[in-house]
C-alpha cells in the first residue's frame, strides 16, 4: 500500500508542476521573431531587435499603434541594437519595423501583445 501512495504522490507532484509550466507560458508575452528581427511585447512596451547582422533603421519612420492610440517615430529610443517604446497600452499593437543589413532593408509590420 505504501508503494501506491509513494507513486500517486510523485505522479501529483509532475502534474502540479507540470501545470504551472503552462499558467507560465500563457502569461509570456508574445514575441515575434522573423530571420532579421525580434519584437517583444512588455508591460506597457515593445522592443524590436535586430538578428544577426542586422539592425535598426534609425532613419525609418517607426510606428505602433494599438486601438486608437498611435505611437509615432519621436516616442521610440532607437540605436543599432534595438528600437523601444513604453507607454504602450495593452493590447494587440501593429508595429511597423524596419531593418538593414549593408544595403539590404525589410519592412514589415507585425503584431505585437503588450500587456
Amino acid at each position: 500500500m505504501m508503494r501506491v501512495s509513494k507513486a500517486l504522490g510523485s505522479g501529483l507532484v509532475k502534474c502540479v508542476a507540470m501545470a504551472a509550466a503552462l499558467v507560465a507560458l500563457s502569461t509570456a508575452t508574445d514575441a515575434r521573431a522573423d530571420a532579421e528581427f525580434t519584437a517583444t511585447g512588455g508591460k506597457g512596451s515593445i522592443e524590436v531587435k535586430g538578428n544577426g547582422h542586422w539592425h535598426i533603421n534609425k532613419e525609418a519612420p517607426w510606428k505602433a499603434t494599438v486601438g486608437t492610440t498611435t505611437l509615432a517615430k519621436d516616442k521610440w529610443a532607437l540605436s543599432d541594437g534595438s528600437a523601444k517604446v513604453t507607454g504602450v497600452p495593452a493590447g494587440d499593437a501593429k508595429v511597423k519595423v524596419y531593418v538593414c543589413n549593408g544595403d539590404q532593408c525589410k519592412n514589415a509590420e507585425v503584431t505585437v501583445k503588450v500587456q
